[in-house]
């Protein structure tokens, strides 16, 4: 026992020894700390080994070592697990969210006087959520085609003058007759004013349609559905 104990400590002192003198040599920067790291664990191999010697079980740094380094592999494949998981939902949520806008304005256009059609939508994008992917809310930017009829054919009335129907005795320009008590009054133009009505009805009538139609496909109400026409 006693030849045991004298050995440890011759040993360690010459351990303790070298280690000091390596560290006297090594100038200062990263290699030093590097150095004091590797003799730090020699010191504690040189410490322990002898001591669990004595239970008949010397200590196994290879064991030691694969065992620490198992956890650290786990616990990084634990890691690249979460995040490969995380970019897989966003890739999904991506395309969905793109699948989604092309069939709004495919089921748009469909409707009848939309010439053309973007969509834009915004989802549910919390996995965690039991309304993961429920459309939220829904933009169409919608270009209407088509003209009010009474557009072109515009007859202008006015005029306080009469005409008679036959000729000067000169064979000239027809004799104009007037009407006494009638005052000429001013030409009111009312064209203008029909055509915008005329055009705010189809728009209205389009925007009812299209409402109709995606809520009716995608079931979203019609106050999370934000229409915009655009002039065609």
């Amino acid at each position: 026992m006693l030849e045991f104990i004298r050995n440890w400590t011759v040993n360690i002192v010459v351990l303790v020894m070298f280690i000091v003198i390596t560290e006297m040599l090594l100038p200062k920067g990263r290699m030093k700390k590097y150095a004091n790291l590797v003799t730090g664990t020699i010191l504690v191999i040189a410490v322990i080994e002898p001591v669990t010697g004595l239970f008949g079980k010397p200590f196994d740094f290879s064991h030691s070592q694969a065992a620490a380094s198992g956890r650290i592999d786990k616990k990084e494949i634990e890691a690249a697990s979460l995040l490969l998981e995380e970019e897989q939902i966003k890739q999904t949520i991506r395309l969905y969210r793109d699948r989604l806008i092309e069939q709004i304005e495919y089921q748009a256009q469909e409707v009848e006087g939309v010439k053309d059609v973007k969509a834009d939508v915004i989802i549910n994008e919390d996995f965690n959520s039991p309304s993961f992917g429920e459309i939220k809310r829904i933009y169409i930017e919608a270009e209407v085609s088509g003209e009010p009829e009474g557009r072109s054919g515009q007859d202008d009335r006015g005029g306080s003058t009469a005409t008679s129907g036959g000729r000067s005795a000169s064979g000239g320009k027809p004799d104009t007759v007037s009407i006494p008590g009638i005052r000429e009054v001013d030409r009111i133009k009312i064209g203008d004013l029909s055509i915008m009505q005329a055009e705010q009805l189809i728009d209205k009538r389009v925007e009812e349609r299209l409402s109709e139609r995606i809520t009716n496909v995608f079931g979203v109400s019609r106050e999370h559905i934000i229409i915009t026409q655009v002039a065609g």
